[in-house]
């Protein structure tokens, strides 16, 4: 909620919200940016929408494809 605050504030709009949807998607995201990541997700979903609560949409998180696992050596 800090970003959200903050980036609406810079941003002159009255956001005052995210959905529960919206916060189990940045809880499931694996952050691969960690902390600047996350800044540029909240701070591009308040540019992206005139809603003043954060929908899973306005968030447009994308996760990378998952690791290939490398086979198990037997001996």
């Amino acid at each position: 909620m800090h970003f959200l605050r903050q980036f609406g504030s810079e941003l002159g709009k009255d956001t005052y919200g995210i959905t529960p949807e919206a916060m189990d998607e940045l809880r499931r995201h694996p952050w691969p940016g960690n902390v600047r990541e996350l800044q540029s997700v909240i701070k591009q979903a308040l540019v992206q929408t005139n809603s003043p609560i954060l929908t899973p949409e306005a968030l447009s998180l994308t996760s990378p494809p998952p690791r290939p696992v490398a086979p198990r050596r037997h001996p």
